[in-house]
């Protein structure tokens, strides 16, 4: 999700990573880096497309 390959600074990154996380059910960076850390397992499949309500 972070990027160095680009030209957006990694201090411009890190707020929008968060709120997406966020949005997605994740508690935020730290709780990621803690699962990560702990050795929860890492899903590769993409989550479900969301529908607009009607």
């Amino acid at each position: 999700m972070l990027a160095d390959h680009h030209h957006t600074g990694m201090d411009r990154q890190v707020l929008p990573a968060d709120a997406l996380l966020r949005e997605l059910g994740v508690c935020g960076l730290a709780q990621l880096h803690s699962d990560l850390h702990h050795g929860v397992p890492i899903t590769t499949a993409s989550p479900p497309a969301r529908t607009a309500p009607a």
